[in-house]
């Protein structure tokens, strides 16, 4: 059977088709192959994310959103502001860090480094955070010599770590002198202690006696003692072992329980303690009463009454009277022996 011409044409028209549709189909594969999909952007607040995500580039992002004056310019667009880029545009006009890196065409963290003493940087100063000089001058970008010449003073003086740097006052005491020798009055008086105006440095204790004063002095107990051998009560208690062997010198001259004391080199209380220092003036007993009774005399002599009253000399004594009746003293007191011979109180009246 021959094929007619029309028939061959058909077959044509069918093949040509068909290698069309190939074709299409392999172009369309090709096409989406070379036409990736939309890319990925970083999240961060800069320029290099922001114009990822609006899908420009750096330089064109930035000149659509110039530094405000409040807040400044998006980060990396410093190299397309005053000092980086063909067209520059405005930057913000405080006096600040923000707004002078910008202007220098800088970041703030290496506009910082060069101005560390412009407002805004010092997060980029790891300062120490104690108050003296070297924190506080490091705080404010500026060296301790500079910081000190405007340094405060206080109730309590200047800033620690400035004595060096100013001028010191002339008088002989602890602030003056810490100045001169370019240390804190606390370090000064630890190895200075006996100069004035350290005693707030010193815990001493408040009594009255060579240890408390000689401390309040910062000088020893035995320098204490010979500067201050005696007042008008006697000598300071406690320096009794120094002017032991002394012969009394030093200690005061009177007849009494404090100057005797010091000159044997004894304390007033175990100097009283012995017999013979009882009457002594000073040795009274601490709260005995003054009335001339047996139980007041008694007190002041360190005796009990009965021992009291057994004296020949106090029998008189309103309150011994007590002590003479039978049978109080003993067989052989003279009362109750005398009552005993004369057959009693009855005989004596018949």
């Amino acid at each position: 059977m021959k094929t007619t011409s029309y028939g061959k044409t058909k077959q044509r028209l069918f093949v040509g088709l068909l290698l069309g549709v190939i074709v299409l189909s392999t172009q369309a594969q090709a096409l989406s192959i070379e036409q990736p999909g939309p890319p990925i952007c970083c999240q961060a607040y800069n320029a290099k994310c922001l114009s990822c995500a609006e899908g420009i580039s750096e330089e064109e992002y930035c000149r659509k959103n110039p530094p405000s004056d409040f807040f400044g310019g998006v980060q990396g667009c410093e190299k397309y502001q005053n000092g980086g880029g063909s067209k520059p545009f405005p930057c913000c006009r405080a006096n600040n860090a923000k707004c002078l890196s910008c202007a220098a065409g800088l970041s703030e963290k290496d506009y910082c480094k060069k101005n560390p003493s412009t407002g805004g940087c010092e997060k980029y100063r790891n300062c120490c955070q104690a108050y003296n000089a070297k924190c506080e001058s490091c705080k404010q970008g500026i060296s301790e010599k500079e910081y000190c010449k405007n340094a405060p003073t206080d109730f309590f003086g200047g800033v620690q770590g400035c004595e060096k740097y100013r001028g010191c006052c002339r008088a002989n005491n602890a602030k003056c002198l810490s100045c001169a020798a370019g240390l804190s009055e606390k370090d000064y008086c630890k190895k200075n202690p006996s100069t004035g105006g350290c005693e707030k440095y010193r815990n001493c204790c408040q009594a009255y006696n060579a240890k408390c004063e000689s401390c309040k002095q910062g000088i020893s107990e035995e320098e204490y003692c010979k500067k201050n051998p005696s007042d008008f009560f006697g000598g300071v208690q406690g320096c009794e072992k120094y002017h032991k062997g002394d012969g009394g010198k030093g200690c005061c001259k009177a007849f009494t329980a404090d100057c005797l004391a010091c000159s044997e080199g004894k304390s007033v209380e175990r100097f009283c303690k012995k017999k013979k220092n009882r009457d002594v003036p000073g040795c009274e007993k601490k709260g005995c009463c003054k009335a001339n009774t047996a139980d007041c005399l008694a007190c002041s002599k360190g005796k009990s009454v009965k021992k009291f009253c057994k004296k020949k000399r106090n029998r008189d004594v309103p309150g011994c009277e007590k002590y003479h009746r039978r049978g109080s003293w003993g067989k052989n007191d003279r009362d109750d022996s005398r009552q005993q011979g004369d057959g009693g109180f009855r005989n004596w009246f018949g």
